[in-house]
């Protein structure tokens, strides 16, 4: 039989373009999907890059903020161990570096009472006062300080990053010292009850005063009129005479105790004259002279400097005719950078004034001390065993705390 043509076999051409289109479109999936991952990639880095930058920046604050606050600030680890100090604490604790310090872990301060540990361990911030004992800080190996003496300390503690079941991650304390504070509290509560006790003295000088004198005064008076009721006609003219000399005696009496409680005429002529009248009258009655010296231009001042002024003048005056043992004393007054100047000097027996001003054996000096300090003024003794006595007293013109940037102080 004759044979056809023989059949060629031809490959299935479309099928494979499908296959390489299909690869070519998952190519290009694929390449678009990694072009994107790539650009997440980038921005990921660029955001990464940006977050390192502020991290560094805010360590950097955090460094400078640190080291640089007037504040002492502690770092505590979550062992409650000191891991930083800043220079300011360091100058509390008197240390020079850090390395120094062996300070006990912070739950092992002494100082610490128990319940101030159960509200740190609960997350709590916590705020207290103590006396550091420096010296003591020093023999237990604490603190290298050369600080002597008791600094008061105002703490205030804060956990860091607290959680329930872990604790803190560590321990913020803030240190500040109040030492001055606290000693000027002391002061403030010595002047308080001095000026207690010396209110009590001058009531029971007056009721002293009104007792002996005007009580015994107006005694006699009572019974001379009594005598002259009863008396004849004849007789009544003697007693009345009498009585009129007593109450005569009493109005002077009151006149003087007066005066010694406030004079009338240092609110109405001013500081000069009623110092003029206190010397003649002080003269009278201590035989020690007066030799008064000021300046032609002092005229009036605010009443509470003239006030001052007067009672400081009246007690360096009393305490010359009770113990500098002279029969004559020095007083000066000028003005200079506005500031009214007083100078009492006398060349009697003079004393320690350093240890009498530290002691506080003189109240009559305290209380002069006290009155300038209230306006802002400074007192200074000078006196030497045997040498005599200088007490100069200035007091500012101006209101107190205004346009003066010094403090009151006491010098010997």
């Amino acid at each position: 039989m004759p044979r056809g043509p023989a059949r060629v076999a031809v490959p299935a051409v479309e099928p494979v373009m499908k296959d390489e289109r299909k690869a070519k479109c998952q190519l290009i999936d694929e390449l678009a999907e990694t072009r994107a991952t790539l650009a997440s990639l980038a921005k990921s880095n660029e955001d990464l890059r940006r977050a390192i930058e502020g991290l560094k920046e805010s360590e950097e604050w955090f460094r400078n903020i640190f080291s640089q606050s007037p504040i002492g600030v502690e770092l505590y680890d979550s062992d409650a161990r000191l891991v930083g100090i800043n220079k300011a604490c360091l100058d509390i604790f008197g240390v020079s570096n850090p390395e120094d310090i062996r300070a006990p872990r912070l739950f092992d301060e002494p100082n610490m009472i128990e319940v101030t540990r159960s509200k740190l361990r609960q997350g709590e911030t916590v705020r207290f006062e103590f006396p550091f004992d420096l010296d003591k800080a020093r023999r237990l190996g604490w603190y290298k300080t050369g600080k002597p003496g008791v600094a008061y300390l105002d703490v205030l503690i804060s956990p860091l990053g607290f959680e329930e079941k872990r604790g803190a991650k560590g321990y913020l304390v803030q240190v500040q010292d109040i030492t001055e504070r606290k000693r000027a509290q002391d002061q403030l509560r010595d002047l308080s009850r001095r000026l207690v006790e010396v209110q009590e003295q001058e009531r029971n000088r007056v009721a002293r005063e009104l007792h002996d004198q005007v009580g015994q005064i107006l005694t006699g008076l009572k019974l001379l009129i009594d005598m002259a009721v009863r008396s004849p006609s004849s007789s009544v003219r003697s007693s009345l005479g009498e009585a009129q000399a007593l109450v005569n005696d009493l109005m002077a009496k009151v006149h003087d105790m007066s005066l010694d409680l406030r004079p009338s005429m240092l609110d109405d002529l001013g500081l000069i004259p009623t110092l003029l009248w206190h010397f003649e009258r002080y003269t009278a009655q201590t035989n020690v002279k007066v030799a008064f010296r000021h300046g032609r231009s002092i005229g009036r001042f605010p009443t509470e400097v003239e006030t001052t002024s007067y009672r400081i003048v009246q007690e360096a005056l009393t305490n010359v005719a009770r113990h500098a043992g002279v029969d004559q004393v020095e007083v000066r007054l000028l003005t200079a950078d506005s500031a009214l100047v007083i100078e009492i000097k006398d060349n009697g027996g003079g004393f320690d004034a350093k240890a009498v001003l530290t002691s506080g054996a003189s109240r009559g000096l305290i209380g002069m001390r006290e009155r300038a300090a209230l306006l802002g003024g400074v007192l200074t003794v000078a006196s030497t065993p045997g040498e005599g006595t200088c007490l100069r007293a200035e007091l500012p013109l101006h209101e107190p705390g205004r346009n003066n940037p010094g403090s009151s102080a006491v010098g010997v």
